[in-house]
C-alpha cells in the first residue's frame, strides 16, 4: 500500500487539490467528516491519523514528526488503537474522532478492523467454529439444575447420589467454509494494512484463497453468528462482517483524530506519574461557589479547574505542576514566540497560587514555594534527550513567578506511554537538579 506523508497543520483542503493528492467528492467528504468550512479551503487542517480516499492513502503526522515517515506512521497507529481501546471505543471505533462521543458515526477504518483481525490471527489461528451441547456424564462438570430436574438420584444416608449427570460439552465443527473466509480476508488485511499495523506483510496462511470467498461471505457469516454464542467467535465474525461492508463504502475513510493535545496530555499525565486524583491532592482544585443572597444557601457549580499533572518528586524535594502543551515553540525575528497565550499562562499560574496556599501543600512542604516548579511541556521531534528545559515564562509587573519551559521528545515519549515506561525517581530528581542548577543564576 503506498502511502503519501503529510505533516498536522502544514496542509489544506485546498493543498490538496492543487498537489492532485485528492479529487472533489474526496475533499467534500473530509469537510463533512471533520466538520470544515467549504468557504475558507484553505485553512490548516488539524488532524493526526489515515485518511483513505478512492485513489489514495493520505497519513497526517504530528507537529512534532521528526525521522523516518514509516516508523513514526507505526508508532501512532499503536497509540490510536491503546487510546481507543483505553476509551472502550476499541469494539465500535470513532473514526476522524476518538475522542468527542457525540461524533461517533460514520464509517468503520478498515486499518482498524484489519488490525483487530490480525491481533487475533496471531494469537489464535484461524477461526474454527464450536457447538455446545448438553450430554450424560460421569467425568465432567455437572449442570446441577438440569441433573436435579431431569434425573433420578439414588438416595443414602450422606444425601443424593447420581450414577451419572448432565453436563456440558464443546466440540469443534468441521465449517470449512468460515475458515477460507477468514483465511481470505486476514490475507488481504496483511497484504494492505499487516506492515503498517505492525504485523508481517504475507503471512504463511496455508492453501492458496479464492477471492470470489468474499463476495459471497456476508449471508453466511451472518448466519454462523445467529447460532454462536462464544466471545471470541462472535467478536471475530462481527469484524470480518464490517470488514466486508466497507469495502462497499466508496468514500474517504479515517483513523485519527484532531484533538491530537488530548493525546499529548495524556501521555505526559501517565509519564510522569500525575497524582492529582489521589486522596492527599483530589481536594486541591476548589469548585466554584454560588451564594444565593435571598436563601443565604452555597451551590457548587459544575467543573473545577483540571491540572495535566501534578507530580511529587522523590525524596520529598517538591512537586512538579506540569501542563502539556501541543505546540510547536518558534521565536521569530520581530521579537515575539509562538506558543501559549496570557490565559493559558495566567491559568498555570493561578494554579501554582491554588496549591501553594493548600493544607496539603503546607504540611508537607510548609510555605517554601521554591518547592513548587511549574512547567509547559511541549514535544519536539529530537531523540537526543527525553526531557530538556530550555527557558522560562514570566508576566511582568502581575508575578515574579516563573513557569518553566521543557521540551520532551515526542516519539520517545509515546514509546515510553505504549511501553508503560514512566519517569524513574533516578530521571526525575536528574531533572530537578537540572532545573535548579540552570534557574540558580537567573533573576
Amino acid at each position: 500500500m503506498s502511502i503519501t506523508y503529510l505533516t498536522e497543520t502544514e496542509f489544506s483542503i485546498q493543498s490538496l487539490i492543487d498537489e492532485k493528492k485528492i479529487v472533489e467528492s474526496d475533499a467534500c467528504d473530509i469537510e463533512l467528516a471533520l466538520e470544515l468550512s467549504r468557504s475558507n479551503r484553505r485553512k490548516k487542517i488539524n488532524f493526526v491519523g489515515l485518511i483513505e480516499t478512492p485513489g489514495r492513502v493520505l497519513f497526517s503526522l504530528p507537529k512534532f514528526h521528526h525521522g523516518k515517515n514509516e516508523t513514526t506512521a507505526k508508532l501512532i497507529i499503536k497509540l490510536m488503537r491503546r487510546i481507543s481501546k483505553e476509551n472502550k471505543n476499541s469494539k465500535c471505533p470513532a473514526d476522524a474522532q476518538l475522542f468527542d462521543q457525540k461524533k461517533n458515526e460514520g464509517h468503520l477504518s478498515r486499518i482498524n478492523i484489519a488490525s483487530f483481525i490480525l491481533e487475533d490471527f496471531y494469537t489464535n489461528g484461524l477461526l474454527s467454529i464450536r457447538r455446545s451441547y448438553l450430554k450424560y456424564s460421569d467425568t465432567r462438570t455437572p449442570d446441577w439444575g438440569r441433573t436435579i430436574q431431569n434425573r433420578y438420584a439414588l438416595h443414602s444416608e450422606s444425601g443424593p447420589i447420581y450414577e451419572k449427570w448432565i453436563s456440558k460439552h464443546t466440540e469443534r465443527t468441521e465449517h470449512k467454509v468460515i475458515t477460507e473466509i477468514h483465511r481470505a480476508i486476514v490475507t488481504k488485511c496483511s497484504n494492505l494494512y499487516g506492515e503498517l499495523a505492525g504485523y508481517p506483510s504475507n503471512p504463511i496462511l496455508g492453501s492458496s484463497t479464492r477471492s470470489t470467498v468474499i463476495t459471497t461471505a456476508l449471508p453466511i457469516l451472518r448466519s454462523v453468528m445467529r447460532r454462536t454464542f462464544f466471545m471470541r467467535e462472535t467478536q471475530i465474525l462481527k469484524a470480518l462482517i464490517n470488514w466486508i461492508e466497507e469495502e462497499h463504502y466508496s468514500g474517504v475513510k479515517f483513523f485519527g483524530t484532531q484533538y491530537f493535545h488530548t493525546i499529548w496530555e495524556k501521555i505526559c499525565s501517565s509519564l510522569f506519574s500525575d497524582v492529582k486524583k489521589s486522596d492527599n491532592w483530589k481536594d486541591v482544585m476548589p469548585l466554584p461557589e454560588w451564594r444565593i443572597w435571598k436563601t443565604s444557601k452555597v451551590y457548587c457549580s459544575e467543573g473545577k479547574f483540571i491540572i495535566d499533572a501534578l507530580t511529587e518528586l522523590p525524596d520529598k524535594k517538591g512537586i512538579l505542576l506540569l501542563d502539556a502543551k501541543y505546540y510547536r515553540v518558534k521565536p521569530s525575528q520581530d521579537g515575539r514566540v509562538s506558543g501559549p497565550g496570557v490565559g493559558d499562562i495566567s491559568k498555570q499560574l493561578h494554579y501554582e497560587d491554588l496549591v501553594f496556599t493548600s493544607n496539603t501543600f503546607t504540611t508537607l512542604f510548609g510555605e517554601d514555594r521554591s518547592k513548587i516548579i511549574n512547567c509547559f511541556v511541549f514535544p519536539v521531534g529530537s531523540n537526543a534527550l527525553d526531557l530538556f528545559p530550555f527557558g522560562e515564562i514570566k508576566i511582568p509587573r502581575i508575578t515574579k513567578n516563573r513557569i518553566v519551559c521543557v521540551n520532551l521528545s515526542g516519539v520517545r515519549a509515546i514509546q515510553r506511554y505504549l511501553n508503560n515506561q514512566l519517569f524513574t525517581h533516578s530521571e526525575l530528581r536528574d531533572f530537578n537538579i537540572l532545573i535548579d542548577q540552570t534557574t540558580a543564576s537567573l533573576p
